[in-house]
């Protein structure tokens, strides 16, 4: 399986990133949900510490994940009706922009609480006053007569449930694909994965392989 992405193959760094943060991402929803059933008095600060420090995981692997796909071949989409492809395009770049975002909303809401927020024992910027600008309308929208702490938990919970709502579609659409189309978008997001005219010549070869051997 190659590095880098072909136009009928995904690369191994592509696969490994899409599931790597599924994984991660779909644990950090739960626990943020987890953490909001809790009380204030029944919050546990390592909780909150762990939550923190895999969003901001989670940026940094998705900062990442954007840049490679920068560099790196598209595979050509598998279905040809033209509206799919553009669902499938915005579905990608939403998912980006909404975890992105979600991170940086909750280093916001921390800082705004009055906690010191550092990754690996470096310390982020204050960048509350460029969020809360950029943010206004939306956060006004929340309701004016929450304070901004309030505001932006609110944004962050709302974040959490488009998450969830996006992961849910993405898999949805994996398997309408995978047991309806039978296509192998879903099959080549998968390490060792071979596009179907190889793993046609491939069973050919073996074919050919028996009935040398029986002959």
């Amino acid at each position: 399986m190659p590095l880098f992405n072909k136009r009928d193959q995904y690369g191994w760094m592509t696969v490994l990133l899409h599931w790597l943060l599924f994984l991660i991402i779909v644990g950090l929803v739960a626990s943020g949900k987890y953490s909001d059933s809790l009380s204030s008095s029944n919050k546990n600060n390592s909780l909150i510490f762990i939550h923190t420090q895999i969003g901001i995981a989670v940026f940094v692997l998705m900062a990442f994940r954007f840049l490679w796909r920068l560099i790196n071949t598209t595979p050509e989409p598998l279905s040809e009706v033209y509206f799919a492809r553009l669902l499938a395009f915005l579905m990608h770049w939403i998912m980006y922009i909404v975890v992105l975002g979600q991170v940086v909303v909750g280093v916001c809401m921390m800082q705004l609480g009055g906690r010191e927020v550092a990754f690996f024992g470096i310390q982020l910027p204050l960048i509350v006053s460029q969020v809360s600008d950029t943010l206004a309308p939306f956060l006004g929208m929340l309701g004016d007569d929450l304070s901004p702490v309030k505001q932006m938990r609110k944004l962050h919970e709302l974040g959490g449930w488009a998450i969830i709502g996006l992961v849910g579609a993405h898999i949805v659409v994996a398997f309408f694909h995978h047991f309806v189309l039978v296509d192998d978008t879903l099959r080549r997001m998968s390490f060792g994965y071979l596009p179907s005219y190889i793993r046609h010549d491939v069973k050919v070869n073996k074919m050919l392989q028996k009935r040398k051997n029986r002959l």
